[in-house]
């Protein structure tokens, strides 16, 4: 079944429309009404293959299509390709899932949730983002179209929000970036699709295709002449050629610069220092050695009481 659901806006009927709070504004229990943007927004259209499902709840205001939904709005340049679409007709917002696919003027975004405010002007796409300049002809002069239909701009990011009015994407959060052999990272990412101009902000590293690295806080890239500019401190780091000291060397040999003359290092007399020295002690003359004595052995007398009586000698006998 095909179901072709059709929200016309008008501007007079958009001043009571009902709005989210935004993260910049204090939370209120009742959002208060805002008017509409100069211009008004758009008729919604929201269309489905002829075998998908379509329900429309009239007491909220909400209706469901699936497979192959395709959303469009009145006076813009983009459409939204989906499997299943949400839309609230009091809020005038919708979301989409299953094979997501943006396409502007001149780009393309794929991810895997949106959510779309219509009278904000404002797409909000997150998960596995990707965003490809395609570089269409929408006024540009064709010679400056030309570095871009060679080498789009493929951006990688978590989420981006797409305000299609003033036609700029914000990005951020694990950002890559690549243009032909450049790449890229940064915190975030801010593209201008009017002015086909890419700025990188935050930790940025930007390689590009002569093997320089240009790395800083803000850098552009104009995607229409590979052109990289910055405003702020930016360190460039040039490749080294073999046999060459650097990129710019010149090919004319340059002659032998001269050294320039010192005059000797001044040196103290040796004499001068002699006053600092400490005096070296006299030698001493070790003393010879006395001469040895020896002992005279000591005689002890006999004890008295020691000695054994001697007999007398006897006498012969007289004959």
């Amino acid at each position: 079944m095909k179901l072709s659901l059709r929200f016309c806006l008008p501007l007079l009927a958009l001043a009571p429309l009902v709005a989210f709070a935004q993260p910049k504004k204090p939370a209120s229990p009742v959002a208060a009404p805002q008017p509409a943007k100069a211009g008004g927004g758009g008729q919604v259209d929201i269309t489905n293959a002829p075998d998908g499902t379509a329900t429309y709840d009239d007491a909220q205001g909400v209706a469901r299509l699936t497979k192959d939904v395709v959303i469009t709005q009145r006076g813009e340049n983009l459409v939204v390709y989906a499997q299943q679409a949400v839309y609230s007709n009091k809020l005038n917002q919708a979301t989409a899932t299953g094979q997501l696919r943006v396409v502007t003027r001149d780009s393309t975004i794929k991810g895997l949730n949106l959510r779309a405010d219509f009278d904000e002007r404002r797409f909000t796409i997150t998960g596995s983002v990707v965003i490809t300049s395609h570089g269409k002809n929408d006024g540009a002069a064709a010679g400056l179209r030309g570095e871009a239909n060679k080498k789009p701009i493929r951006v990688l990011c978590n989420q981006v929000v797409w305000d299609y009015d003033t036609r700029q994407a914000t990005a951020t959060g694990n950002i890559q970036i690549f243009q032909g052999t450049n790449k890229g990272t940064c915190d975030k990412i801010i593209y201008d699709e009017a002015q086909n101009i890419v700025i990188l902000q935050g930790n940025v590293q930007f390689g590009d295709d002569q093997n320089r690295t240009f790395v800083g806080q803000e850098i552009r890239v104009y995607i229409e002449d590979n052109t990289v500019a910055s405003d702020s401190r930016v360190r460039i780091k040039f490749p080294e050629k073999a046999g060459m000291a650097g990129n710019n060397t010149s090919a004319t040999p340059r002659p032998a610069k001269t050294p320039m003359a010192l005059k000797p290092k001044p040196l103290l007399p040796p004499d001068l220092l002699e006053g600092f020295k400490t005096p070296a002690a006299p030698a001493v003359t070790p003393a010879a050695p006395a001469p040895t004595e020896e002992p005279i052995p000591t005689q002890v007398p006999d004890d008295p009481a020691d000695e054994t009586p001697k007999e007398a000698p006897k006498e012969a006998p007289k004959h």
